[in-house]
């Protein structure tokens, strides 16, 4: 917990405890959760905040574009300023490799288009047939089990498509890392400038916040999955988390307000409000002391805000590769149940479950569907590239 405000560490540890040793809800409570999930997540108010984020989303996309390219220009001007032959080569080197870096997100982030399209089919499939089919009184256990079989294998097939994606974002962030470091070791090596430790101080403030921010969103997923309240839909929530996480958050407290668990909901709400108010502000501290900042301190500067920035999009954007193995996992955590709800006081309680999945996994193909009329040709990373 050492990552985390002091302040919030014992809620977050609280939280942590309830995830091992999660408590056991009656069925009366999951369905009230189950329902209260597909309440929120229902209605054109909800579907629009969600598209909204998507958007937001994308467009930041193009942010990282430019961040690229900010960083790309100041590369420039700091060598052209400096005056040693050898560190003008040593500059070059890292000049290079960032603009390798840059060419190889545009080359991703086009790729992202085809993947969300396959992406979005699956979310489709499960959501109109497939939850259909589960939910069917009239076709037999054995036979959806079979159907299960299938689908889990055509899962895997269809999943290869997303592997280089995938494989190619994990890539870039890693050379990334290892560029910032390098970076900041030729800094030493040349002993170009000092680097102002107000800007770092700020920056491992800011990175504590998000941090903070990171653990309480994955231990509300968490616990939302092991008090088995998003039981059957917990991917496509997964995946929403990553695309649109102030929007998952609102859709899982609804089920958190319906479950018994309205203390961990009002901790967690006012946390998130509060830690999100004060990344904000810490934001615009660090962009302030940026713009403070001269030459190599502004490089410096503005390589750090760029890396938190790409590594954010990053991994949002290679979430969209996840669908299959999340969709895989609703499956198996379905199969499961089967022998065990039909003529039993569960199957309400799995009935239920299944509308829940349907309506989220059809809002991911929706949600999908706008990230690829976004991401188009006219996107400003792809400007003049030719693509394929």
């Amino acid at each position: 917990m050492g990552d985390i405000l002091p302040e919030y560490s014992q809620y977050h540890e609280e939280l942590h405890k309830l995830i091992n040793d999660p408590p056991t809800l009656s069925d009366a409570s999951l369905i009230n959760a189950s329902e209260g999930i597909t309440a929120a997540a229902s209605g054109q108010a909800s579907e629009s905040e969600l598209i909204d984020e998507i958007s937001k989303m994308t467009g930041a996309t193009a942010g990282v574009d430019k961040s690229f390219l900010d960083v790309a220009k100041l590369f420039l001007s700091v060598r052209n300023a400096l005056s040693s032959p050898d560190v003008q080569a040593d500059m070059r080197k890292i000049e290079d490799r960032w603009n390798a870096h840059h060419q190889s997100y545009k080359n991703l982030l086009w790729s992202s288009r085809t993947v969300a399209g396959k992406a979005q089919a699956a979310a489709d499939d499960f959501s109109r047939e497939f939850v259909v089919f589960l939910g069917d009184d009239t076709e037999s256990i054995e036979g959806k089990k079979r159907e299960i079989r299938h689908y889990i294998t055509e899962l895997e097939k269809d999943s290869k498509a997303a592997e280089s994606m995938s494989q190619g974002f994990a890539d870039l962030h890693t050379g990334i890392v290892s560029l910032v470091e390098d970076w900041r070791a030729l800094v030493k090596k040349h002993d170009i400038d000092a680097i102002s430790a107000r800007l770092d101080s700020l920056q491992a403030e800011k990175d504590t916040l998000s941090r903070t921010l990171e653990d309480l969103k994955a231990k509300v997923s968490q616990l939302s999955i092991a008090i088995d309240m998003t039981w059957g839909s917990s991917g496509s929530m997964k995946i929403m988390f990553m695309l649109a996480p102030f929007w998952a958050f609102r859709v899982t407290y609804k089920g958190f307000s319906l479950s018994d668990m309205m203390r961990q909901l009002e901790s967690a709400t006012k946390e998130r409000d509060d830690v999100s108010v004060r990344l904000s502000r810490k934001q615009g501290e660090l962009l302030s002391a940026v713009g403070q900042l001269y030459q190599v301190r502004a490089l410096h500067g503005t390589l750090q805000k760029s890396e938190g920035d790409i590594d954010s999009i990053i991994a949002r954007v290679a979430g969209i590769a996840k669908i299959w193995a999340m969709i895989r996992t609703d499956i198996q955590a379905i199969s499961e149940k089967l022998d065990y709800v039909v003529g039993t006081e569960s199957e309400r309680l799995f009935k239920t479950r299944l509308n829940a999945a349907a309506k989220l996994y059809a809002l991911l193909g929706k949600a999908l569907y706008k990230y690829q009329i976004m991401v188009t040709t006219d996107h400003p990373a792809f400007v003049g590239m030719v693509l394929q």
